[in-house]
């Protein structure tokens, strides 16, 4: 599952082009469109393994979301979505095992499957930020980078899902305050909070500029 609008739709088609080109097994992506116009492009591309979803039928679904729309910018608001996005997803399809989480403007490199066999029986993959030394500046944005995130369509899944749509209903920020930092610093205490979140060993989920040395 993923989600963007306009601004961000070459990343998202380069996000699907990536996994049809690496998947080897078969997948549904579930695209959240942030705006009309990227619907109706990705209605007219008819693109295969795609499931278009808009976004006034997330926000009706979540009105204490939709209630926060007014207090932030457009930024933040889209953050404060991410947990909505997923456990929508999982309700409203519940043929789905599990569920990976991908920022739109994350790029595939090889098969995607390693993502599933490293969380196995867990209740989520989270992975760090890892960031560099000269960059360590960074971690006030927090330990565990949202870009990647899967979850089992399962009751732990769905408790830590809820938890977190919650905490980002309440704060959800462009600014570190308190631990917290946007949708991504609640992450930080997963591993102690929950249980069988595994922290990925795999150094190459969440490649990006600030952890390459």
């Amino acid at each position: 599952v993923t989600y963007f609008d306009r601004n961000y739709f070459a990343r998202g088609l380069a996000l699907i082009e990536s996994l049809h080109s690496k998947s080897r097994s078969p997948f549904t992506l579930y695209v959240h469109c942030m705006d009309e116009l990227t619907r109706l492009i990705l209605s007219k591309l008819k693109i295969p393994s795609i499931m278009i979803l808009a976004r006034f039928e997330l926000e009706a679904y979540d009105t204490a979301l939709t209630s926060t729309m007014h207090t932030r910018d457009a930024r933040e608001y889209l953050w404060t979505m991410t947990p909505t996005i997923i456990l929508q997803t999982l309700e409203r399809f519940p043929n789905i095992d599990f569920l990976t989480y991908l920022d739109a403007d994350q790029y595939v490199f090889s098969d995607p499957e390693v993502i599933f066999h490293e969380l196995n029986s867990g209740s989520c993959l989270i992975h760090e930020h890892r960031f560099s030394r000269e960059l360590e500046h960074m971690a006030q944005n927090g330990i565990y980078n949202v870009g990647v995130l899967a979850f089992p369509n399962d009751s732990r899944g769905r408790s830590i899902l809820e938890w977190w749509r919650l905490r980002c209903i309440e704060w959800c920020y462009a600014k570190p305050h308190d631990g917290k930092m946007g949708d991504q610093g609640y992450l930080n205490d997963w591993p102690t909070r929950f249980k069988d979140v595994i922290v990925t060993q795999n150094i190459g989920i969440g490649v990006a500029p600030w952890n390459m040395r």
